[in-house]
């Protein structure tokens, strides 16, 4: 008989081994098991090893444990001599009925006053046997009892399941992840969505609620947003699919952010807490104790996870005058040992400081339990009062070289600082209104950065709806400001001279200098595209003047970058390429990045307006290398439009079309025209695509316009500089991954860490542990060697 090393990793269904043993008092699975082959291998590979004893699978509330362990311990059955027995303990909660049912399923009886345990012990001194011992983590204490049969047993191994790891030696974690999701931006065809694990399990579910449902061209979006809104658990995909009875997914897709109530009616065979979502969390909640819970209903504030300085800083705000009998920072690992907290690291802040984040559906719990405490409106207000001082500490180092880590860091947070002025926008509290102008005018640079103009232009009209609300005379005033930025970039310089000047007019009031040459580079700015030229004038003197005297050097080189914006309107070439060298020369002593960008920019525009078409390109290339470093998609979006004005100038027809498409796709990001970037005439790009139009034929101009809506800044670049780049993604990708797929399998395959991995592509490690769980699946392997071998057979590095 071969020993319990050798374990088989053949592919069984419902509970059946292929000579027909199934492990005893295991659950019948009446639905087939769908995906999940990863999670399976990897699982029956860790009991495959020597030095693994006990191997716990710990999770989420509705995860799919039970299940994975059925499927799991279904395939060795046959390898372990004495026999794999599945002991069900959710309606144990003390030690002694562990025991008892663990007798149970091997057929003991007490036998005089010997103690249980010890007739388990002696029953199972030489037997090579697997208990799979399912929902633990409502058992006090269960290390204690674990512990003793293993130093009785040398030869039973355990599979536990349970929210929360056993705590005991040697213990081994496989932390159960969600099933493979689709990617959200770029579906595929129906086909191969269907392939997908948590729409297949969807479908699936949905035919045996209703046998004429089909994955359509007409649901297949919502099918997808469906379920990676249910963060590709299992047991809410389950009760989402039931709902086709009487609902479409599209239906179901409006109601998913009262998920909870959406997701019940399970079936009545099964326990309650699997028949509604909420009752599974339920069940979780009520395990925690007091402090948890707290700290678990507080948590629901935060949205897409936070830094323990976060979570100090809330807890403290709330208990001024109370000491937890637990540290705050133990709280966060126990809800984290307990699943209901996940973790990340932030490779791009603080060498890797942790995040923790709940699922949505998690978070929508907590959130329930908050709404009926006390305590909605301070943790809310707690959450706001962080991410002001954070927005204003970030917006401080965006211009300098900093800036790259403050917009990482404000991208990371940037749905709690929405949410956080969702709440200074209706909050009754007065010190509410104060905090949202804050928070807005802090964030106004980071939005203009990374093209977020629509989110800042409704956070600035929702806070000037209340802003006469506000102490904080000099917000109000800067407040006036961003909303004057921000008509103008909208088209509407009229109204947003109008808000310029009455925030000009309070700042000097205030004697807010720092305020006021803010408002006059802003105005000097509108003027010009008004074509106010002896105000725009009068605004860039002052504010070199006040910069001059103060020794603001960056400042004196911005201001010298708007004065040769304005001598480009008004057709002096010479004074603007003056102007223009000496901020650039002062912009890069005080290493000042994206004003460097900047000015390369404009200095693009003049000299491929002078036919100067090599230097052009080489500062605007350089001025695109700078900004991506940033993701400054908006300046991005102004140089890429020069170099098609470049190429235009040269009679390079087609490659002039392809790129202003290639700007024209960046723009619209934005919510952006296309168009010149210093503002010498606003139909400027308007006759140029005309002109291309009938030199190249509709035809040819079409097929070339199409094209560069397609292009990646990459080959942009690569194009101008004659260097050589990736190709880009055929339609028919191998195994059916996406682009982001192969580019997160690229860099693994180039032994690459999940962190290093994260950082090269700007996302969170959590995304690339997502992304790498669908390419695993896809592949069908379970290993990062066995996924290299993939992408170098396949040519993909």
């Amino acid at each position: 008989m071969p020993k319990a090393d050798s374990i088989a990793h053949g592919s069984e269904a419902n509970g059946h081994t292929q000579d027909g043993a199934v492990p005893r008092h295991m659950p019948a699975q009446v639905t087939p098991f769908v995906g999940r082959q990863r999670e399976v291998a990897g699982v029956r590979d860790l009991l495959q090893s020597p030095d693994v004893r006990l191997l716990t699978l710990t999770g989420p509330p509705g995860i799919g444990k039970t299940r994975l362990a059925v499927q799991v311990v279904s395939g060795v059955v046959g390898r372990f001599p004495d026999g794999v027995y599945f002991v069900s303990l959710a309606s144990v909660s003390r030690p002694e009925s562990m025991v008892a049912h663990i007798a149970q399923a091997l057929g003991l009886r007490e036998m005089g006053n010997q103690p249980l345990l010890l007739r388990v012990q002696e029953h199972l001194r030489d037997k090579q046997l697997l208990l799979a011992l399912d929902n633990l983590e409502q058992i006090e204490g269960p290390a204690a009892t674990i512990g003793a049969l293993f130093a009785a047993c040398p030869l039973l191994k355990i599979l536990a399941t349970s929210r929360t790891r056993l705590q005991v030696y040697g213990e081994h974690e496989y932390r159960v992840p969600g099933m493979a999701l689709p990617d959200q931006e770029r579906l595929p065809g129906v086909h191969a969505l269907s392939r997908v694990e948590a729409v297949a399990l969807f479908v699936q579910r949905a035919q045996a609620a209703r046998a004429d449902f089909k994955l359509t061209e007409a649901n297949a979006e919502a099918v997808a947003r469906l379920c990676v809104g249910l963060d590709g658990l299992p047991l809410a995909i389950e009760l989402a699919a039931a709902r086709t009875r009487s609902m479409t997914p599209q239906a179901m897709l409006s109601r998913l952010h009262h998920r909870l109530d959406l997701l019940g009616g399970g079936p009545q065979d099964l326990p309650l807490r699997h028949q509604t979502l909420r009752e599974a969390i339920a069940w979780s909640y009520d395990l925690l104790t007091p402090d948890e819970q707290q700290l678990y209903r507080r948590l629901a504030v935060f949205y897409r996870g936070a830094t323990t300085e976060a979570i100090r800083y809330i807890t403290a705000f709330l208990d001024v005058e109370e000491t937890w009998v637990t540290p705050v920072e133990e709280l966060v690992e126990s809800l984290h040992d307990k699943s209901l907290l996940t973790t990340q690291h932030d490779a791009g802040h603080d060498a890797g400081e942790a995040r923790f984040s709940m699922l949505e559906t998690i978070r929508e719990y907590a959130s329930e339990r908050l709404s009926e405490s006390a305590e909605l409106e301070p943790a809310r207000k707690a959450h706001a009062l962080f991410f002001q001082q954070l927005a204003v500490e970030q917006s401080e180092a965006l211009l300098s070289t900093e800036g790259k880590a403050a917009l990482h860091r404000l991208e990371m947070e940037h749905e709690n600082v929405l949410a956080a002025l969702g709440w200074c926008a209706s909050t009754d509290d007065p010190e509410g209104v104060d905090v949202g102008l804050r928070l807005v005018n802090a964030m106004s640079s980071f939005w203009d950065l990374r093209g977020y103009l629509h989110e800042q232009h409704e956070q600035i009209t929702a806070m000037l709806s209340r802003a006469t609300q506000t102490t904080d005379k000099k917000a109000y005033a800067r407040l006036l400001l961003a909303a004057g930025r921000s008509e103008t970039m909208a088209g509407n310089e009229g109204r947003g001279k109008q808000y310029l000047e009455e925030g000009l007019s309070r700042l000097r009031d205030s004697g807010d200098t720092e305020g006021i040459v803010s408002a006059l580079a802003a105005l000097g700015h509108t003027t010009v595209h008004l074509d106010e030229i002896d105000a725009a004038e009068a605004c860039f003197e002052e504010c070199l003047a006040i910069h001059t005297a103060s020794g603001n050097r960056r400042g004196i080189a911005h201001t010298l970058g708007r004065q040769a914006d304005l001598a480009m309107h008004k057709g002096d070439i010479d004074r603007a390429r003056q102007k223009f060298s000496e901020a650039l020369a002062l912009a890069r002593e005080v290493h000042a990045p994206i004003l460097i960008a900047d000015l390369l920019t404009g200095t693009g525009y003049v000299r491929a307006q002078e036919g100067e078409y090599d230097g052009a390109v080489e500062g605007l290339c350089e001025a695109i290398e700078i900004m991506q470093e940033m993701e400054a998609i908006q300046g991005i979006a102004y140089a890429v439009g020069v170099l098609g004005k470049a190429a235009y100038m040269q009679d390079r027809h087609e490659q002039a079309a392809r790129v202003f498409a290639a700007a024209s796709t960046l723009f619209d990001r934005c919510g952006l025209p296309l168009e010149p970037p210093l503002h010498t005439d606003p139909a400027e790009y308007r006759v140029y695509l005309d002109d291309l139009r009938g030199t190249l034929g509709e035809r040819a101009f079409n097929s070339a316009w199409g094209k560069g809506r397609k292009l990646r800044v990459a080959e942009v670049l690569a194009e101008y500089r004659g260097t050589a780049v990736a190709e880009a993604t055929e339609s028919q990708p191998p195994a059916g991954m996406t682009p982001r797929e192969i580019e997160v399998l690229r860099l693994i395959a180039a032994g690459m860490t999940n962190s290093e991995a994260a950082d090269a592509l700007t996302v969170s490690p959590h995304t690339v542990n997502m992304h790498l769980r669908s390419i695993y699946g896809k592949l069908g392997v379970t290993s990062r060697s066995a996924a290299t071998r993939f992408a170098v057979a396949n040519n993909l590095v």
